[in-house]
């Protein structure tokens, strides 16, 4: 099954939502003058890291080739779904905490951060391979 080979984007997602949808008195109060909007941070790094899980499980997929134009849109689409759902969960189903538009920004910054260093990684893994080449 296909989504055996996602286990780990599956398993992070899993985790992301059970942090999401705890009440704001059970998570650690952050103080808010040391890191201002923490929790902008906090979403901001859920989506990095389940993109690059993402597009690093779909590379094991591909052995030898890289990702097309397809996979990564699907990559997109998928987190950006998965972030409005939890930014609505938290909105209409978590009495304490509230969906904001600055969250549903902040993950989708991640997810552009992940492609851009993901991207940035393979290019530099493949220039490092063909000096190896050369010499």
């Amino acid at each position: 099954m296909v989504l055996l080979n996602y286990w780990r984007s599956i398993l992070w997602a899993i985790l992301s939502l059970l942090a999401c949808i705890l009440p704001s008195n059970r998570l650690p109060q952050m103080n808010k003058v040391l890191i201002p909007h923490f929790d902008k941070v906090v979403h901001f790094t859920l989506f990095f890291v389940l993109t690059l899980m993402l597009l690093y499980e779909s590379r094991l997929r591909r052995v030898n080739a890289g990702l097309s134009r397809e996979t990564i849109t699907w990559i997109v689409v998928i987190t950006f779904i998965y972030g409005s759902f939890l930014e609505g969960m938290q909105h209409f189903f978590i009495v304490s905490r509230s969906g904001e538009l600055a969250d549903l920004i902040a993950n989708f910054l991640g997810v552009a951060a992940a492609l851009l260093v993901y991207g940035f990684g393979i290019k530099l893994l493949a220039s490092i391979k063909r000096d190896r080449v050369r010499d």
